[in-house]
């Protein structure tokens, strides 16, 4: 232990195990009403809506970072950028993009964040390299007659996205080349009408679809979708409620009230390892669901913190 602990006074950053279990946020239109579910039983344990009232038209969770960001949309401005605290709800502050209308919303693996902004009039999208400190996109393609929703990043690279012709009520899956932004493959969704505004990977891979069947914004939902079919099955637990869902994400799971002696969730509790994530988190530098408050009394980084730690590495409570 002593030799974890010379290591990590002065470390700048830890590698930290991976959570096996995750929640979900939806976001909606209406006054960008925003939902943190909890993956295991379907409760909402959290619910914020966006500061400037405007409609939510997507999220995005960094890969790399873990940040998360929501598009606020109001008719004659250009949209904006607020960051999501997946605990603690929305900063205030935001970003203003140079762009109005971002429908789809993903980062990439490499934490390259991109959008799909609606075209005036037509069923077009153009796509867009977004810098989130600054709010500037960059153009970079453009895809024709195909009214992207939502998006996400394969691990093959290639982008998987999901459409929607709310004239006639029809939704499709598009296979998205990345390096030429062209359609590849278009896979119509058998349900109709159905109108689906997004389109994720959960942890484990699978596919999933949020939005509405008939009547439209009556009983939004979470499906699971087979990619190469179109067919949706059911979620469970999902989340319904007579809105307007347009985008999913995947958070890491809450910290219990009190930190755990397997502090970087890899699996191995009380380890060096956990000790190095512990003071590299008192120093600034979190892992994914690591708490920097680890006795929970509304205090970060506080020597009684560091005392609780040890305590329960010790075999004891908080």
């Amino acid at each position: 232990m002593q030799r974890a602990v010379a290591l990590v006074v002065g470390a700048l950053a830890v590698v930290c195990g991976t959570q096996a279990q995750a929640d979900y946020v939806i976001v909606s239109w209406h006054q960008g009403r925003t939902f943190r579910v909890n993956e295991t039983t379907g409760a909402i344990t959290h619910e914020w809506f966006l500061p400037d009232g405007g409609g939510a038209n997507n999220i995005a969770r960094s890969p790399v970072t873990g940040e998360v960001w929501v598009t606020s949309y109001q008719n004659g401005r250009a949209d904006r950028l607020y960051r999501l605290d997946p605990l603690k709800g929305f900063a205030p502050e935001y970003v203003q993009l140079n762009v109005e209308n971002v429908r789809a919303l993903a980062f990439d693996g490499e934490g390259v964040l991109y959008a799909a902004v609606h075209v005036t009039n037509t069923y077009h999208r153009t796509i867009h390299v977004v810098n989130s400190a600054n709010g500037h996109c960059q153009q970079i393609a453009q895809i024709n007659s195909t009214p992207l929703q939502g998006m996400t990043f394969m691990p093959d690279g290639s982008v998987l996205g999901v459409s929607v012709n709310g004239s006639v009520g029809t939704s499709a899956l598009h296979r998205i080349q990345r390096s030429t932004w062209s359609v590849a493959q278009q896979v119509p969704v058998t349900q109709t009408p159905m109108y689906l505004q997004d389109v994720g990977l959960r942890p484990d891979g699978t596919a999933i679809v949020v939005g509405s069947g008939s009547p439209a914004n009556t009983g939004d939902t979470v499906w699971t979708v087979n990619t190469s079919t179109g067919v949706l099955g059911p979620f469970t637990p999902g989340v319904t409620y007579a809105g307007d869902y347009r985008g999913i994400a995947w958070v890491p799971p809450p910290p219990p009230p009190c930190g755990s002696s397997d502090y970087n969730g890899d699996g191995d509790a009380a380890t060096d390892q956990d000790i190095e994530a512990f003071f590299a988190c008192m120093g600034g530098h979190c892992c994914e669901g690591c708490l920097v408050d680890f006795n929970g009394d509304g205090d970060d980084a506080t020597d009684q913190d560091i005392e609780a730690f040890f305590r329960v590495i010790g075999g004891g409570t908080c």
